[in-house]
């Protein structure tokens, strides 16, 4: 994925886990985030509240990325503070049209 975005010319910072993640999210302020819900050890769910709560000057667009797509999931992704749920796997035509249609803030 990584390899992918970076293809499509977008810079890219990687976390392995949730905790290093939203670390990563106050010191590199992007502004679109892909994060997968099977995290360990802390769960995509608790990142994104995380993010949520932090002070950031700029608030974040947070992308769910995950094989789970069932409904319920997508309205734990939601009520969690992720504006999209993307459902693996997820091809480059599908990333990079929503990737364009966010601006940055």
């Amino acid at each position: 994925m990584t390899d992918l975005l970076e293809d499509m010319g977008h810079r890219i910072w990687a976390a392995t886990n949730g905790q290093t993640g939203v670390e990563l999210v106050v010191t590199a302020q992007p502004h679109v985030i892909l994060c997968d819900l099977g995290l360990p050890p802390m769960s995509g769910v608790d990142v994104c509240r995380h993010i949520r709560a932090l002070p950031l000057e700029t608030r974040p667009t947070i992308v769910a990325l995950s094989g789970w797509g069932r409904e319920d999931d997508r309205r734990r992704t939601t009520d969690a503070g992720f504006d999209h749920h993307l459902v693996k796997p997820v091809g480059a035509v599908e990333l990079d049209q929503l990737l364009s249609s966010i601006n940055p803030q």
